[in-house]
């Protein structure tokens, strides 16, 4: 797709919230504007952290292992 063809796509996909339920914009709008986004940034904290702990485990190791060598991982919960 050309980008001229992504920015007529998308101007009519503007168009068409624009026109269609301007109540269920608005709404959407004061979603986003409020906490939501702080607490998807939260959750996604949150999962970044725990990564980063079970990166050091043998179920870890053994799925990289695994993934190398193409097979179903045998994991031990540790």
């Amino acid at each position: 797709t050309s980008a001229e063809q992504l920015q007529e796509d998308a101007l009519a996909f503007a168009r068409d919230i624009a026109i269609n339920a301007p109540l269920s914009l608005l709404a959407t709008r004061a979603t986003l504007k409020s906490d939501l986004l702080q607490q998807v940034e939260s959750a996604i904290q949150r999962e970044h952290q725990e990564q980063l702990k079970l990166q050091h485990t043998e179920d870890f190791a053994e799925g990289v292992k695994a993934v190398s060598e193409r097979r179903t991982g045998h994991f031990k919960g540790r």
